[in-house]
């Protein structure tokens, strides 16, 4: 009975590191800024709103990691001509990687778009993204675990486009997706697992839906086909 007690008491210590632990990895996550390339101004280290980067083409990519929020300033003017490139970058899952405003206001990508290559365990939350060639969000190669959420996906070439090696698992949900050039949404991805489709949720979509491989499962979704 003693060797029981003093098993249980050593199991109890473990799982209060183990915990501590996960609350301290939590706690160091941080917080980054982004202006728009075209404003000038603070170090361009992007730890605070004075301090922001400037454009994406200045995101210190090996700085951002799991748990982390980047936040778009959207007080400077749109991101004009930007392109946000997320490659070989993954969040956790419980840790994801989150890319959102703040009470600036929902800033808008403009004749820009967002690229994911080998990516995964990223949130993207009340984001527009307008009069993009190509995709507005462009999925390639293996991307998975990505969430699209709460964004406008407008006058584009096409709204979000899924060509990847692999898809699990991601989730568009509360979009607009109006008024692009081909499709609202294109999915094509080759080895995706069944119960692990792309889901989308509560949205609207002026366009049509394009997709193979069963990789798709929709939910409540408003259809407007033009």
């Amino acid at each position: 009975m003693k060797k029981f007690i003093k098993g249980r008491r050593k199991t109890s210590v473990f799982l209060i590191i183990l915990f501590g632990i996960i609350l301290c990895k939590h706690a160091n996550a941080a917080i980054w800024y982004v202006y728009p390339e075209s404003y000038t101004g603070g170090n361009n280290s992007g730890t605070s709103p004075e301090n922001a980067f400037q454009g994406f083409i200045s995101i210190n990519g090996d700085a951002i990691q799991p748990g982390d929020t980047l936040i778009l300033l959207a007080n400077k003017g749109n991101f004009t001509n930007e392109v946000m490139i997320i490659a070989y970058k993954s969040g956790t899952a419980g840790n994801p990687i989150l890319i959102t405003n703040n009470n600036t206001g929902i800033p808008i990508i403009d004749s820009g778009y967002v690229l994911l290559q080998n990516a995964s365990y990223f949130i993207f939350d009340n984001i527009r993204i307008q009069q993009s060639p190509y995709s507005a969000i462009n999925m390639q190669d293996s991307v998975s675990n990505i969430v699209i959420r709460n964004c406008i996906l407008t006058t584009s070439g096409q709204g979000i486009g899924i060509k990847s090696l692999t898809g699990d698992n991601n989730l568009i949900e509360n979009c607009i997706i109006t008024n692009n050039e081909y499709h609202g949404i294109g999915i094509d991805s080759n080895a995706c697992s069944p119960g692990n489709e792309t889901i989308i949720r509560n949205c609207i979509i002026s366009e049509k839906i394009v997709y193979n491989k069963l990789c798709l499962r929709v939910d409540r979704v408003i259809l407007k086909l033009t």
